[in-house]
């Protein structure tokens, strides 16, 4: 499965993003809001999917909702800079090229994981899990960003935005490796493809 969004039209980045770096303006509200979205996308994805606090880390299904759970707020944070900020569109989607090339094997393996997880968790139809799954992280995506935007003023929403560039070239915020970020949920994941295939 190709992780893919209506808006992508190339593969490669655009030389907008070349040579940026993150402005020394946009100061602690965008840090803070970077944070508390990157946060949030994990315990918000996976707190739809599995309203049992503390989920262990070590399941195979609680690892991919927090691992794609990040990619989907990632893609909506994106789609909402595309929205407000339209002159930077293009930045926008060479940006997004980056984060899908940075998660889509995590949504390669998911073709096969969360079937197979979705039929032992006691699901008839493990491709319907899976599209339930990957569905309920995107909404849940998108409702956090719509929520988190409403808590900004237009002018640190467009600051926080125009920021993503600088965290690209500094592998930071949206941009950090999922193996980085997420070092035991990756593993668990490469440990269930070694485990069942």
């Amino acid at each position: 499965m190709r992780w893919r969004y209506s808006w992508e039209t190339t593969t490669q980045p655009s030389p907008s993003i070349a040579g940026t770096r993150p402005s020394r303006e946009m100061g602690d509200v965008v840090a803070r809001t970077t944070i508390r979205v990157w946060l949030s996308a994990a315990a918000v994805s996976i707190g739809l999917i599995f309203p049992v606090r503390g989920a262990d880390p070590t399941t195979t299904l609680t690892a991919m909702g927090k691992v794609l759970g990040a990619a989907e707020e990632s893609m909506a944070i994106m789609n909402h800079c595309r929205e407000i900020d339209p002159a930077n569109k293009d930045v926008y989607d060479d940006l997004s090229v980056q984060l899908i090339a940075l998660y889509q094997p995590y949504y390669d393996r998911a073709e096969t994981i969360l079937p197979a997880e979705g039929i032992k968790s006691g699901f008839p139809d493990g491709n319907r899990f899976r599209g339930a799954f990957l569905s309920s992280l995107r909404d849940a995506a998108q409702t956090e960003i719509r929520k988190v935007a409403t808590t900004l003023t237009p002018e640190q929403n467009i600051t926080s935005c125009q920021s993503q560039r600088g965290f690209f070239q500094q592998d930071k915020g949206l941009f950090t490796p999922p193996s980085s970020h997420f070092p035991m949920e990756t593993r668990v994941i490469d440990e269930w493809r070694s485990l069942n295939c």
